[in-house]
């Protein structure tokens, strides 16, 4: 466990443009090169991080210091149990841009699963990651935080049906997560034109099955849709809305951009007149929603911690177990062999070696789970060799 990090950036570390750096930087395949060979890459539209088994020999400063970006502040780290409580308050949305959103629990089983398939996974990353989800998972349930199918594109909505009136048209690029919630929500605004693009307008259609939405491919865009006065923006595409395209959209008022690395391209809108709204201009509107939900997050926060705590302990005597098993071997040979040597003739049965055995060890066993509850398992084998008691 003392090899168990997490390194990143979040949209309150540096905001898009670290967001950015970061993922353009930082794949699985650069990171097997720079050495780490059992990660797990959570990257969203508003945080990228890798919770990781540190490499023998390498510590989390340098480590640390191997994902920091040129011309960046270096990147947050937890070693350890704060790992793990970080990555489960992260799945339970607490640290999200819009504090209860629904979809950082499944990006976070997902990449989760992405890397087993990829066969980096250890014991004690797995344990870290399913330790986080069931955490994450029984917290939600008991703790209300938002409604559900709340997300980022939540914070946006206020703003767009300022724009949106009976008869507007709107367009939506990208039918992946984000652009799936977007169409959904969209679509129950009544009288709205709504236009699905994708790369694949079968998975757009797909998305707009039973919902009044038309579909047609990312390469239609802007001409299929000059009369929008609002798009939302859901790619991965870098500045796939360029000052070009936007003279094709004479009527387009606001333009909310989800995707990373950011679809707008910078500068674009600096003559149009158009409102943009992105991952750094919607921190003030989670700010706000934070401090609506401040008893909330606090009682969660809490659970988390509660919870992670438990998981721990539970790790910790588990780990401890093969020590604990030597303690008490070690116990049970020494009592033999002194009875044999204080009185040759002293018989004993078995059940009364045990017995014997289970009274003298009950102490010292019970101050070794305890050790390694407090301070891992780690603390149980280090007490093992400086008793001599290692094999």
């Amino acid at each position: 466990m003392n090899r168990l990090a997490l390194i990143g950036v979040s949209h309150r570390r540096g905001g898009a443009v670290a967001l950015e750096a970061w993922q353009e930087n930082f794949d699985t395949q650069i990171l097997g090169q720079l050495g780490f060979d059992s990660f797990v890459i959570i990257a969203t539209c508003n945080r990228w991080e890798v919770i990781m088994i540190l490499p023998e020999g390498m510590d989390l400063d340098s480590a640390r210091r191997l994902l920091t970006v040129s011309g960046h502040k270096r990147p947050y780290a937890f070693l350890g149990e704060a790992a793990i409580e970080h990555l489960a308050l992260v799945a339970t949305s607490i640290d999200s841009l819009n504090p209860g959103e629904d979809q950082i629990m499944g990006q976070v089983r997902e990449s989760y699963r992405e890397a087993k398939g990829r066969g980096v996974m250890n014991g004690t990353l797995a344990f870290a990651v399913e330790t986080a989800l069931r955490v994450a998972k029984q917290v939600r349930k008991d703790v209300v935080l938002a409604p559900v199918d709340t997300s980022l594109f939540s914070l946006a909505r206020p703003e767009i049906e300022r724009y949106l009136t009976p008869g507007s048209a709107a367009a939506i690029l990208g039918a992946g997560e984000m652009g799936s919630i977007a169409t959904k929500i969209l679509a129950r605004m009544d009288g709205i034109h709504l236009t699905l693009f994708n790369r694949t307008v079968e998975r757009a259609a797909q998305v707009a099955n039973s919902l009044n939405v038309k579909v047609r491919s990312l390469t239609d865009f802007p001409a299929e849709c000059s009369d929008i006065n609002v798009l939302v923006c859901a790619t991965k595409v870098s500045d796939l809305v360029t000052q070009g395209s936007l003279v094709c959209l004479p009527n387009l008022k606001l333009i909310v951009d989800l995707g990373l690395p950011r679809n707008v391209q910078e500068g674009a809108t600096s003559t149009q007149g158009i409102k943009v709204l992105d991952v750094d201009t919607l921190r003030d509107a989670g700010i706000l929603r934070r401090e609506e939900l401040k008893e909330q997050l606090a009682l969660a926060e809490g659970l988390v911690m509660e919870h992670v705590a438990e998981a721990m302990a539970m790790w910790s005597e588990r780990e401890a177990a093969p020590s604990i098993l030597r303690l008490q071997d070690w116990i049970g040979e020494t009592i033999e062999a002194t009875i044999l040597e204080l009185d040759p003739e002293v018989t004993l049965s078995q059940e009364e070696y045990h017995r014997l055995a289970r009274r003298v060890s009950y102490a010292p066993i019970r101050g070794l789970r305890a050790l390694a509850r407090e301070y891992g398992p780690e603390a149980a084998q280090i007490f093992l060799a400086e008793s001599g008691l290692t094999e």
